[in-house]
């Protein structure tokens, strides 16, 4: 943990035990220093409620069971609903909310101009649509997040199609990338015959189904016959919001699992 969580759970646990409690304990030790005005107490409270989801994303992203990628987005969409709507319900604290608020678009602001649909620009922190694209494929997101934006219906249908065509864009990058890997190993594959045109067929060049072993490799020509805009209808519109390592790994979706095993290699 890091010390501004370290802190923020010492002043949790003050705030938990009430200032009642807080009180008489001051009393007890007897020095004025240490007691507590009502204004302090409610600043203390007040810097829980503003800090309490960064000490939520912290403590998630240190999970070893969860996409770190996968949570980036999603993390910058909930803190700015967070601040924008914690503030009219702050009174000492206003401009700590001020400060986080500049301090989120100034370290994602390559996020943070695509969630506003301004132009971002290379040198912009985390200007990789892959972020994006992470979110959207992981089954606990998909477009869930969207509505903390509260765009209107107009802006959220465009932010949709702007998502989907990055998903369409890294689909391509792996189809190229499969199509000069399948040159390469054809190009192998014809000096290797050339050279032993009179040796026979080594029986472990034919590709052999083991008893009762289902590779997705032998099932590859059925999920080629669909398209990868379809993939991503059938992807959005299915209501299953399994764990990802689970939803990836039972799903036929060829193209985007394509996609999913390269993005996700990614350390947000």
């Amino acid at each position: 943990m890091t010390r501004w969580s370290s802190e923020y759970l010492l002043i949790k646990s003050i705030i938990g035990l009430g200032k009642k409690s807080i009180n008489e304990i001051t009393d007890v030790i007897d020095d004025n220093g240490l007691k507590f005005s009502n204004d302090d107490f409610v600043i203390l409270q007040e810097a829980v409620q503003i800090l309490e989801p960064f000490a939520e994303i912290t403590s998630r992203i240190q999970s070893e069971s969860v996409v770190t990628a996968s949570l980036v987005v999603p993390s910058v969409v909930h803190i700015i609903d967070h601040l924008k709507t914690i503030k009219s319900n702050i009174s000492f604290l206003k401009k700590l909310c001020l400060q986080l608020e500049q301090a989120t678009n100034e370290r994602f602001s390559g996020i943070v101009k695509r969630l506003s649909q301004q132009i971002v620009y290379q040198d912009d922190p985390f200007s990789d649509p892959i972020y994006f694209v992470c979110t959207v494929l992981d089954p606990e997101f998909k477009f869930f997040w969207l509505v903390q934006m509260n765009y209107t219906p107009i802006l959220e249908s465009q932010m949709k199609q702007h998502l989907i065509q990055m998903i369409l864009n890294e689909c391509e990058k792996n189809i190229d990338t499969s199509f000069d890997n399948l040159e390469s190993s054809s190009s192998s594959s014809t000096l290797m015959t050339n050279s032993h045109t009179t040796q026979s067929i080594d029986a472990s060049i034919l590709k052999k189904r083991k008893l009762f072993q289902y590779d997705e490799r032998f099932n590859s020509s059925v999920g080629s016959t669909m398209t990868p805009i379809n993939e991503i209808n059938v992807y959005i519109n299915d209501p299953i919001r399994s764990k990802f390592s689970l939803y990836w790994k039972n799903s036929d979706l060829y193209c985007l699992k394509g996609v999913v095993k390269r993005a996700f290699s990614i350390q947000a």
